[in-house]
């Protein structure tokens, strides 16, 4: 009886649901083109557009992917919704780390 439980309990060590395994450093070239499919020379350019095009891309994607999960569609990937997830929150902080940079040239510059 006690080896039947530990099967069906083999779920919870899954990458997505233990924070210990989940918790790994985002690579944004290894990562993104697989998500979004942008391609390395667009991740090589370091212009506040093209930051903001990826954060939108990254925006669009996971909605796609939230949707699919609501409506129970077979297509739906709870790792990739993880992995876009958290791009997102890595992009949204890069972006606002490079607003911050681009205000505090523009204020040296008028002063």
């Amino acid at each position: 009886m006690a080896s039947s439980h530990r099967k069906s309990q083999s779920w919870r060590s899954s990458s997505a649901i233990c924070p210990d395994k989940a918790r790994r450093s985002f690579d944004r070239d290894v990562e993104l083109p697989g998500l979004i499919g942008v391609w390395p020379s667009e991740l090589r350019t370091e212009s506040l557009g093209a930051t903001a095009r990826i954060v939108a891309l990254l925006r669009r994607a996971i909605r796609s992917e939230r949707q699919r999960g609501r409506a129970g569609h077979w297509t739906y990937d709870l790792n990739r919704h993880l992995a876009l997830a958290e791009a997102l929150r890595a992009e949204q902080a890069r972006l606002r780390e490079a607003i911050k940079a681009e205000n505090k040239a523009l204020s040296s510059v008028f002063q």
